[in-house]
């Protein structure tokens, strides 16, 4: 099990993981089964560098580091797939970044600051979750047939959607666990596009469903906020 988890890990950081034993070309193949734990080290890095960088800055940047600390643990790793995604459908890469990072900034910026770091780590993870399930639907159509990859069985199925939720459950109010529903929507939606219009998949292409994924976690949650917020007017 902890070749598994290391071999997520080495994976899907840059950080160096794969120098702490040998992991087995076995554990190499299930990376994606353990990717939502890896969202507990992303997101709580995130969530620990906003909390420590909002006393010392001010909200926008201490968001601006927040997101800048995942990118440098990830090597943009997630980032550089919406990228090629991106580029792949005909529209400028760098573009579509740009946009996204707005999105996100202007999503978060609005949420309550005692929130936003358990909100940093449940939507890494959920979004995590939601997105690992591309590669065993569109693996199949994969440009690089011969890179295996073994499916999930239903024991990694249940550690990882206990990973994936425990964050939002755990440490979130009631009122935000209706927000996990939308990286679900958004990943099965973008699934059945891709999958609709056999595309064919290549590595970090999950990585751009988490992102998107992610980025609706946000908006979902920023909306919420601003309906109860009406409501109480």
């Amino acid at each position: 099990m902890l070749n598994h988890i290391l071999a997520s890990f080495a994976h899907f950081t840059a950080l160096p993981f794969g120098k702490l034993k040998d992991i087995p070309a076995d554990c190499k193949a299930k990376v994606y089964d353990f990717w939502s734990l890896v969202g507990w080290l992303t997101g709580g890095s995130m969530a620990t560098v906003y909390i420590i960088a909002s006393r010392l800055v001010s909200h926008p940047v201490a968001l601006m580091l927040a997101i800048a600390t995942r990118f440098a643990i990830t090597a943009g790793r997630e980032e550089k797939g919406l990228k090629a995604l991106s580029d792949k459908a005909g529209t400028d890469g760098n573009i579509l970044l740009t946009i996204y990072f707005i999105l996100m900034l202007l999503a978060m910026k609005e949420l309550p600051s005692i929130w936003l770091p358990w909100l940093m780590i449940s939507g890494d993870c959920l979004s995590k979750y939601s997105a690992s399930f591309s590669v065993d639907i569109l693996k199949p159509n994969a440009e690089n047939s011969a890179e295996r990859y073994d499916r999930k069985s239903i024991a990694t199925i249940i550690a990882g959607t206990l990973f994936g939720f425990a964050p939002l459950f755990l440490t979130l109010p009631d009122m935000f666990w209706i927000v996990g529903i939308a990286p679900i929507i958004t990943s099965g939606l973008l699934l059945c596009i891709m999958s609709i219009r056999k595309h064919r998949f290549s590595n970090g292409h999950e990585g751009a469903i988490f992102l998107i994924s992610e980025l609706t976690f946000y908006i979902a949650a920023h909306s919420l906020i601003f309906t109860r917020s009406l409501q109480h007017i």
